[in-house]
């Protein structure tokens, strides 16, 4: 049986930031609109993407890909700040 979700034939080149967070490698492709949405595997449809963010990701739809980026930033800032808060607070 065919698997529903086929992997895109090119592998991500060494060396290629994630095209959401760019703090991490790519080491996935992931779907800019969902597979589960009816979103492609063709070339328009893949960001490279780290592990992280496309396991934040899961399956929510975004009207952008820049919405899609905004939304993993912010998010990244706010664990920062949290992080940054916590080690603050937490040191004797």
């Amino acid at each position: 049986m065919a698997s529903r979700c086929r992997r895109p034939q090119r592998a991500i080149p060494p060396d290629t930031p994630c095209g959401y967070c760019f703090d991490d490698w790519a080491t996935v492709w992931d779907h800019i609109r969902p597979y589960s949405a009816g979103g492609r595997s063709q070339p328009a449809n893949l960001m490279p993407s780290c592990r992280a963010c496309n396991a934040w990701f899961s399956d929510h739809v975004y009207p952008s890909i820049e919405a899609k980026r905004e939304a993993r930033r912010q998010f990244l800032r706010a664990l920062e700040r949290e992080t940054a808060r916590s080690t603050r607070g937490g040191s004797i």
